[in-house]
């Protein structure tokens, strides 16, 4: 309608500008907030229709893409997977290019963007890889973010349309992977001639919607307006009226109509359109100030008696359907309770009637009336064999929805749920959205038992087949959400509060925050979880349920208290499954706990993990188990299993195990995974002086997570860290330096007390190689002191011998030969005590001991130091079968160098730092 422009020209007055602005090469992103059915799309049209009349240099094209709200695989990146269709078949028709080219280069929507097949095909058979732009995606390295490469995917067509705005539609629907990828774009837009024009519904988005995110640092950036769509004010609707109707609109009409449709364009049209559909526009001629409040309709006929006009936005919509007979009325309610889309086949179930009447019906209330159309459905909804219906808009559904009473609506819900869920059952490749709708209809039913059921499911699923885990996560949130809600509470209700919490916490783990304020801040309090879960295990007396509560008040405890504060709850936990419980959670416990107590008992923690393994090699049951959690602990074992083999010395096994590690992760597409077990390889090829293997290593893993921003792991800090202190030793001083700075920033953001020590002490490290520059002292005197207080006040030993070695050094090099010794015995008493430690080269550690010996005057003691410092190079080297790379560990490795000097010839022959 023409008339819905009234009041929008100072949008569209920005609009143009932002179309100007971006047709110079400086793009922004414009944001159109509103409530539905307030104009928001009709405004794209009209940028749309301006855009393309325009001419000149000042002339852009508009594409628009629609958010179709589907989670997971399903629609992840789905708004610029559309925009890149839809650029591309420009291009290749613009291009004169034939059908039979078209299909042969652009088989599947999925290979427009190199490397994510997979994952959006959540194990599926991996698509044709060929990319006509990019090269086979499979030769791409898979370290690099899926994000990125739909960026520079969108940012390589772009280029060749620009210049270009995207106008993205219902965008409170919006994925969050496509989020993502929007906020990268944004980032860069001063950069292109691209823009992003955004529509969405402000009481669907709330704070913590990804959304606001993106907005919020285009604003702080400064290339952001937001443009608000309301209803229309008061001079607007009278300025409507004149226009619409060629007479002035007077007071009385005017707060009549506002007071009716509350300025809303879209109900402000259809009650106008009705009173002209039924002769009795006269009656707003005629109103006066004194019955204001009352508009007046001749029902029936023009000649009728006068009546009140219908109070609420309901009634004026039910006139003007009233003469729909009251059969066909019934199957609309019911498709309504459904919601804005229904399906004709659960109408029909609901409602008893036969298929063939359903079907005609429908068809013909859309012929007659046209409050519903038929629009495109999902394969999935054809074949159930059901046609697929939208009502005109979301107001006109609720006009049908709200003729039931409370309790009719409720029982139509359950039931509707219930028929989704068999439907799903029984019809192939039903989307992820489905659950949640099945999840929805439950929940609105009052049957949070059954609505939690579904979304515990739905997110096993997504935590199983794909990548989702962001999404994985907050359906365990909407499922404990039902739970909460149950009275009173059952030991089925209980059972379902751990599985929950257990699944909300495994996919969320490496995202974790250890200080209360941060995890507060992210919404996920892990002591309150942990405690509610153990709590609910309690009630319900199952020994497998207090054990999986146990471990996960065990593995919260690491994050945030300490192994010392964690090994009691883990050691319970094993005790408790020896005692009958079933393989998964006997499995479970089992490995977590020699996963964490390696940290003080390597050996001990090395043990419970290879029996973890061979429970798990040796039970059927757990290798065909689709349990997200056992997945995530065999992973973590595995990786384990290879670091800890090194940390003892047995390099053969360490490799093998690591790089398997890195395969596995690699082929199932576990980004965040993936560069923990890069950080493994990294130690051992450096540890075997294969440093520029080391530094590749790294870097995949950094880019695993670089794009990634919240969504970034303790992984991330590590890997910069473990690379500025490696480039540090090969003399880059400068990038080094950036590095630790980046991880220093990235660990505070996390703060996770098994992490913080480690980055400190690779950050001190750096420090130390630009001595004697005084604020290097400073800065890891103050890091390492800091690290070994971290390190004491979680119980980690490893994170100890490190800090108090490096202090060691630090004094002899400061002159300070006594205060070295004390610190350096007791870095070596620990590692007496507890013998080998992860992360910790026990060679490194008692060589310099002995160098700070010799310094102090005692040769004899450093001499025995020295050779306990070889036996452990020497044990090492033995386990390396390949005899070039048993070379090149013994002569190439820095450290080893200096042991075998020291012993031939004496610490004289070294100097400097270069120990």
């Amino acid at each position: 309608m023409t008339a819905a422009f009234i009041n929008r020209d100072r949008q569209l007055a920005v609009l143009d500008g932002l179309l100007a602005e971006t047709a110079r090469g400086q793009g922004r992103i414009a944001s159109i907030a509103g409530p539905a059915g307030v104009g928001k799309s009709t405004l794209l049209r009209e940028l749309e229709r301006r855009a393309a009349a325009a001419a000149g240099r000042r002339r852009c094209r508009v594409v628009r893409v629609p958010c179709y709200g589907e989670i997971g695989e399903v629609n992840a990146y789905g708004p610029f997977l559309e925009l890149l269709r839809l650029l591309q078949r420009v291009r290749r028709v613009r291009g004169r290019r034939g059908a039979r080219a078209l299909l042969r280069e652009a088989p599947d929507l999925l290979a427009l963007v190199p490397g994510i097949g997979r994952i959006l095909q959540a194990g599926a058979a991996v698509t044709k890889a060929a990319f006509d732009a990019g090269g086979d995606p499979e030769a791409l390295p898979l370290a690099g973010s899926v994000r990125q490469a739909v960026c520079e995917a969108v940012l390589q067509l772009a280029h060749k349309r620009h210049p270009l705005v995207v106008a993205i539609d219902d965008a409170h629907c919006i994925d969050v992977s496509s989020t993502l990828v929007l906020r990268s774009l944004t980032r860069q837009l001063h950069e292109h001639a691209l823009s992003f024009v955004v529509a969405y519904r402000a009481e669907e988005v709330g704070r913590g919607h990804a959304l606001v995110k993106v907005l919020a640092d285009a604003e702080t950036a400064g290339r952001h307006t937001s443009l608000p769509l309301d209803g229309f004010s008061r001079q607007t609707v009278s300025d409507y009226l004149s226009r619409r109707l060629q007479w002035p609109g007077h007071d009385a009409a005017v707060d009549g109509l506002l007071r009716l449709t509350g300025g809303h364009p879209i109900f402000l049209d259809q009650y106008l359109t009705l009173l002209e559909e039924r002769s009795a526009l006269g009656v707003l001629a005629t109103l006066r100030s004194s019955n204001a409040t009352e508009l007046v309709l001749s029902p029936g006929t023009p000649s009728g008696s006068p009546s009140s006009l219908p109070a609420t936005v309901e009634s004026v919509l039910h006139e003007r359907t009233k003469d729909i007979d009251p059969e066909t009325r019934l199957l609309l309610t019911i498709g309504a309770t459904q919601g804005e889309q229904f399906m004709s086949a659960v109408v029909q179930k609901l409602s008893g009637r036969r298929r063939d009447e359903v079907l005609d019906r429908l068809y013909r209330v859309h012929r007659d009336y046209g409050v519903i159309r038929p629009t495109a459905a999902p394969p999935w909804v054809t074949a159930s064999g059901s046609d697929y219906y939208a009502f005109e808009h979301a107001l006109l559904r609720l006009a049908f929805y709200e003729l039931q009473s409370p309790q009719t609506k409720r029982d139509r819900h359950a039931a509707i749920g219930a028929v989704l869920d068999d439907m799903r059952s029984r019809v192939p490749g039903v989307p992820q959205e489905f659950v949640l709708d099945i999840c929805h209809h439950y929940h609105l039913g009052r049957k949070p038992m059954t609505a939690a059921q579904h979304a515990l499911r739905s997110a096993r699923d997504l935590a199983t087949r794909s990548s989702s885990f962001s999404e994985a996560a907050s359906l365990c949130r909407r499922a404990l959400e039902e739970i909460r809600s149950v009275a009173p509470q059952s030991g089925e209700a209980d059972r379902l509060r751990v599985e929950a919490i257990e699944l909300l916490l495994v996919v969320t783990a490496l995202r974790w925050r250890g200080r209360p304020d941060l995890q507060r801040r992210s919404g996920l309090v892990l002591a309150e979880l942990a405690s509610e879960a153990s709590a609910a295990a309690e009630r319900t007396g199952d020994p497998a349920l207090r054990a999986r509560a146990l471990f996960l008040e065990g593995k919260t405890l690491l994050r945030t208290s300490g192994v010392d504060e964690a090994l009691p709850r883990l050691r319970q936990a094993v005790g408790l499954a020896q005692t009958g419980c079933d393989v998964v959670t006997r499995f479970i416990v089992t490995a977590e706990y020699g996963h964490q107590l390696a940290k003080q008992d390597l050996r001990a923690g090395l043990d419970l993990l290879r029996r973890a393994e061979a429970l798990y090699d040796d039970s059927p049951e757990l290798s065909a188990s689709e349990d997200p959690t056992v997945a995530h602990i065999l992973d973590e074992a595995r990786m384990q299993l290879g670091i800890n083999s090194f940390d003892v010395g047995d390099f053969q096994d360490a490799t093998r195990r690591i790089n398997a590690c890195v395969s596995g992760l690699r082929a199932r597409d576990r980004c965040a995974e993936l560069a923990g077990a890069l950080n493994y390889r990294a130690q051992i090829e450096l540890a075997l002086g294969e440093l520029p293997q080391a530094v590749a290593s790294l870097r995949e893993a950094i880019a695993c997570e670089e794009s990634r921003d919240e969504e970034r792991t303790g992984w991330f800090a590590w890997n910069l860290g473990l690379l500025g202190r490696t480039l540090a030793q090969q003399g880059e001083l400068e990038e080094a330096r950036r590095l630790a700075d980046a991880a220093w920033a990235d660990a505070q953001r996390l703060w996770l007390i098994n992490i913080v020590p480690i980055v400190r002490i690779f950050h001190a490290e750096v420090s130390m190689r630009l001595l004697p520059d005084a604020a290097a002292w400073d800065s890891a005197d103050a890091m390492l002191r800091a690290a070994l207080e971290d390190a004491r006040s979680g119980g980690l030993p490893r994170s100890q011998v490190n800090a108090l070695s490096l202090l060691a050094r630090l004094r002899r090099y400061h002159g300070e030969p006594s205060q070295a010794l004390t610190l350096s015995t007791s870095a070596v008493e620990i590692v007496e005590r507890c013998g080998p430690l992860s992360t910790v080269r026990s060679e490194e550690i008692l060589f310099h001991h002995a160098w700070i010996l010799h310094a102090g005057g005692d040769a004899d003691a450093a001499r025995r130091w020295l050779d306990r410092a070889w036996e452990e190079v020497r044990r090492k080297s033995a386990s390396i079968a390949q005899e070039p790379a048993r070379r090149r560990f013994l002569e190439s490795v820095q450290l080893n160098q200096n042991i075998t000097l020291a012993r031939r010839f004496g610490f004289s022959r070294l100097s400097g730092y270069g120990w």
